[in-house]
C-alpha cells in the first residue's frame, strides 16, 4: 500500500511537466499571441485565448467592450512586447513581460514588469484573465480615461474676410394657423427667406387643421435674417413664440451647405477613427465641404491626460499628457454675398417656374470662377441642404429626423454637390471644344463661310444616319444660312459642327477629347481633397456617327458643370487652364498664425494658331449681341454690361438639360459662370435667364432683369429633339 501511494505522488509531481511537454504551445506562446492580437485590436482572437473559467466569468461581449473602450481611450495603434521568464506551479503558469503601447495621441507608453497568469486545460494554456491584464492598476469597476475638451471651433471666412461659419444664434419660430393674417403670404415669405420650397411649407400646414390653435414649429433661420424681417414675419405669420440657441451658424443658412459644408454627430463608422484622434464620442465633426476636409485644422486638439480612475473618480495612475493645439480658421475663395445672390437666383427660378419647367426639372448647379486664377467665387447646387438639419441641439429632434429622412429619400440627391460630383450631357456648350479643335487643326479657317441649312447629310463622311435636322427645325425657325465659324458658335449651327467634327474624327479619332483635356477638362480637380468628385467622360469614339454626336455634346460625353466653367475661363483668358480651388488659406485670422496659403495652379496652356481664339470669342460675344443669330440675344440685349456666352440644350432620355456658360466683361474678362438645370427646357429659355440675374448682381445693375413671364403661367411642353440632334 505504501508503495502505491509513493507512486501516485511521484506521478502527480511530474504531471505539470507531462502536460507541458504534450501540448502544442508554451504559456509564453499564448501570451505572445494575446499581445499581438491586442496590438491589432482583434478582441475576438484575444478572447479565444482565455481559459474556460475566465470565459465563463466574462462573456465575450463584455470582454470585447472592455478592450474597445480601453483602446479608444488609449488611441491605440499597436502593442510591442518583450517576454520574460515563465514560472510553473502545478497546472498554472506565470509569464512576465514588458509592453510598449503605441498611441496616436500619446506616443509610446512603456509599461514593464507585467505578469500574466495561465492555466493548463487538457494540454491547452488558457489565460486566467482579469481587467488588470489591461493595466495592473485597473480594477474591474475602474476605467481608462483621456479626458479633454476641444477648444471652440475656428471660423470659416470668405475671400473678403467676412464670416461664413461661426458660433452664432439660430432662431426657431412658432405660430398657430389662427395667428396667420395671410397664410399664402406667410408661406411665400418663409420660402423666400429660407430658400426651402413652398410645397414643403404647404405640406407642413396640412398637419394642423384650420381653426385649431395648436402652436407648432414653422421654421428656423439665423438671428440676423430674423431680425431684418421680424415685422413681416410677425405681421403675416403671427410668430408669437421664438427660441434661440447658440450653435454653428452659416451665413445665408442653406446657401452655404454645399461649399462650407456642415458639422454633425459622428456616424458609428466614424467613432473609432475620431476617438483615436482624441475626440469624445459625442463630439460634432465636419461632415461635408470645407468643414469636413479641414476638420483637424478647424477643431484643433484638446490638451488630454491619460489616467486610470476608480468608480469613485480617484486617480489610480496617470500615464501621459498630450498638449493641445489651437484651432486654425480657414479662408475660402468664395464671395459670400455673391454666393447668396447665386443661391437666391437659382431658388427663385425653380419657384417662379413651378407651373412650367420648375415643376418637372430635376437638380441644378452653377459655378463662378475667377478666369485669371481659377479661384471659385461662388458654387451652388440645387436642391439646397440646410446645415441645421445636422445640428443635434435642434429643439425638436423628431422633426429634424423627419426632415433628414425627406432629404435622404429625395431622388434629386440634395446631399450631393451637383456642381462637382454629378455629370451631365453638355449639349451645345461642348461645341466650344469642337470649335477650338477644328479651327486650331485647320479643318476650317476664321472667317470661312459655311452654309447652315435645316438638314445635313454626312453619309459621305461615314455617318450612319441619312439626314440630321438642325435644332431650328424643332423650334420652327428658318435656316441660319451662310455663317462663319464665329457665327456658327453664336447661332449654335449643328450642321457646321457635325461636318467639321466628322472631318476631325477622320483625321484622328481622339483629337476632340484631346482638345477638351487641353482646355482643362477630364480628370477631377480635387477641390475638396479626400471627397468624391466626378471626372468628365470625354469618350474616344469608335465610329463617325458617334464622333458626330460627340461634336455637339451628345453621345457618350458627360461633364460636371465645374469643368465647363474651367473650359470657358480658359477661352476667356487666352488659353491658360487653371485648377479651380475653393480654399485661399488656413490660419491668419483671429490671432492664429498663417499655416498655409494656396496659389493659382496651371493645369495646361494651349497655344492657339493666329486668329483662332479671337474667332471663338467673337462667336461667344455674338451669342449675346447678334440680333439675327445670337441664341441668348433676347436675354442680354439690354444688359448694362458686356458678356459673351454659349447656350446648350442637351437631349437626354427624359427632358433636356439646359445649359448656359459665359464670361464677362467681354473686353477684359474677370469671371466665368456656368449654369445647368437638368431635365428642363432649352438653355436660352432656362439657364441663360438665371445667369443674367446673377450677372446683374455682380455688376451692380440698377435694374435686376425679371424672369420670363411665361415661366409662371405656361404649362410645361417638352421639347421634341430628334435622335442624334441637339437644341441650340
Amino acid at each position: 500500500m505504501t508503495r502505491v501511494r509513493h507512486l501516485v505522488v511521484w506521478v502527480m509531481c511530474l504531471l505539470p511537466l507531462c502536460v507541458a511537454s504534450a501540448q502544442t504551445g508554451t504559456p509564453a506562446d499564448t501570451v505572445g499571441q494575446f499581445l499581438t492580437a491586442w496590438g491589432q485590436s482583434d478582441s475576438a482572437a484575444m478572447y479565444r485565448l482565455l481559459a474556460s473559467q475566465s470565459q465563463a466569468a466574462y462573456p465575450e461581449q463584455l470582454f470585447v467592450n472592455r478592450y474597445t473602450v480601453a483602446n479608444e481611450a488609449l488611441a491605440l495603434t499597436g502593442v510591442r512586447h518583450t517576454l520574460g521568464d515563465t514560472r510553473f506551479q502545478g497546472v498554472t503558469a506565470a509569464v512576465t513581460y514588458d509592453v510598449v503601447i503605441e498611441s496616436s495621441l500619446f506616443g509610446q507608453i512603456e509599461d514593464s514588469g507585467r505578469t500574466m497568469r495561465l492555466v493548463n486545460e487538457g494540454g491547452r494554456w488558457g489565460i486566467a484573465w482579469s481587467s488588470m491584464d489591461i493595466f495592473p492598476q485597473l480594477p474591474s469597476v475602474g476605467q481608462i480615461t483621456s479626458s479633454g475638451v476641444l477648444p471652440p471651433r475656428a471660423n470659416i471666412y470668405d475671400r473678403n474676410g467676412n464670416p461664413v461659419a461661426n458660433t452664432g444664434t439660430v432662431v426657431t419660430m412658432y405660430t398657430a394657423r389662427p395667428n396667420m393674417t395671410n397664410e399664402a403670404a406667410c408661406l411665400s415669405l418663409l420660402a423666400q427667406l429660407t430658400r426651402r420650397p413652398l410645397a414643403a411649407y404647404e405640406r407642413l400646414l396640412t398637419n394642423y387643421p384650420p381653426g385649431f390653435d395648436t402652436i407648432f414649429n414653422i421654421g428656423e433661420m439665423n438671428l440676423d435674417t430674423f431680425e431684418a424681417n421680424r415685422a413681416a414675419l410677425t405681421g403675416t405669420c403671427g410668430i408669437s413664440i421664438t427660441s434661440e440657441r447658440q450653435t454653428r451658424a452659416y451665413y445665408g443658412n442653406n446657401a452655404m451647405g454645399h461649399v462650407a459644408g456642415y458639422t454633425g454627430q459622428m456616424s458609428p463608422e466614424q467613432v473609432a477613427e475620431f476617438t483615436r484622434l482624441g475626440y469624445s464620442s459625442d463630439a460634432r465633426i465636419g461632415q461635408a465641404g470645407v468643414e469636413r476636409v479641414y476638420e483637424r485644422q478647424l477643431a484643433g486638439t484638446a490638451e488630454r491626460v491619460l489616467r486610470i480612475i476608480d468608480s469613485g473618480g480617484t486617480v489610480l495612475r496617470e500615464f501621459a499628457t498630450q498638449s493641445g493645439s489651437a484651432p486654425a480658421p480657414v479662408q475660402m475663395t468664395i464671395d459670400r454675398d455673391l454666393q447668396l445672390a447665386f443661391a437666391q437666383a437659382m431658388f427663385d427660378a425653380y419657384q417662379y417656374a413651378a407651373p412650367d419647367w420648375g415643376g418637372v426639372a430635376a437638380e441644378g448647379a452653377g459655378v463662378i470662377i475667377d478666369v485669371k486664377t481659377g479661384a471659385i467665387l461662388a458654387m451652388v447646387s440645387y436642391p439646397f441642404v440646410d446645415p441645421q438639419l445636422f445640428d443635434p441641439t435642434s429643439p425638436e429632434p423628431l422633426r429634424r429626423v423627419e426632415l433628414l429622412r425627406q432629404v435622404t429619400s429625395d431622388e434629386r440627391r440634395p446631399l450631393t454637390n451637383h456642381a462637382i460630383q454629378s455629370r451631365y450631357t453638355p449639349g451645345s456648350v461642348y461645341k466650344l471644344v469642337t470649335a477650338a479643335a477644328v479651327l486650331n487643326e485647320g479643318i476650317t479657317q476664321p472667317g470661312e463661310v459655311f452654309d447652315c441649312q435645316l438638314y445635313w447629310s454626312g453619309t459621305a463622311l461615314g455617318d450612319e444616319i441619312q439626314q440630321r435636322p438642325d435644332w431650328r427645325v424643332a423650334d420652327g425657325f428658318p435656316a441660319a444660312g451662310p455663317v462663319t465659324p464665329a457665327e456658327a458658335v453664336s447661332t449654335s449651327c449643328n450642321p457646321f459642327f457635325w461636318e467639321t467634327g466628322a472631318v476631325l474624327f477622320n483625321r484622328s479619332g481622339n483629337l476632340l477629347a484631346d482638345y477638351a483635356r487641353r482646355l482643362g477638362m477630364g480628370e477631377p480637380y480635387t477641390i475638396y481633397p479626400g471627397l468624391a468628385e466626378a471626372a468628365a467622360d470625354l469618350d474616344n469614339p469608335a465610329s463617325v456617327a458617334r464622333a458626330i454626336n460627340n461634336s455637339v455634346g451628345q453621345g457618350d460625353v458627360t461633364v460636371p458643370p465645374i469643368q465647363i466653367a474651367v473650359m470657358t475661363a480658359t477661352l476667356a483668358n487666352g488659353g491658360t487652364a487653371y485648377r479651380p480651388y475653393i480654399v485661399q488659406q488656413v490660419g491668419g485670422f483671429d490671432g492664429a498664425p498663417l499655416v498655409e496659403r494656396f496659389e493659382p495652379e496651371i493645369l495646361n496652356e494651349i497655344d492657339f494658331a493666329p486668329g483662332v481664339l479671337e474667332e471663338i470669342q467673337r462667336g461667344m460675344c455674338g451669342t449675346t449681341t447678334n440680333e439675327d443669330l445670337g441664341t441668348a440675344y433676347i436675354r442680354f440685349n439690354n444688359a448694362p454690361y458686356s458678356s459673351c456666352g454659349k447656350t446648350g440644350t442637351a437631349q437626354t432620355a427624359r427632358y433636356p438639360n439646359a445649359w448656359y456658360t459665359a464670361y464677362a466683361p467681354a473686353d477684359d474678362p474677370q469671371i466665368a459662370i456656368t449654369v445647368v438645370v437638368s431635365q428642363s427646357l432649352e438653355g436660352s429659355q432656362v439657364a441663360a435667364p438665371i445667369v443674367r440675374r446673377v450677372l446683374d448682381y455682380y455688376f451692380n445693375a440698377q435694374r435686376i432683369e425679371p424672369y420670363p413671364d411665361w415661366w409662371a403661367i405656361a404649362p410645361y411642353e417638352p421639347l421634341n429633339i430628334p435622335e442624334g440632334s441637339t437644341g441650340g
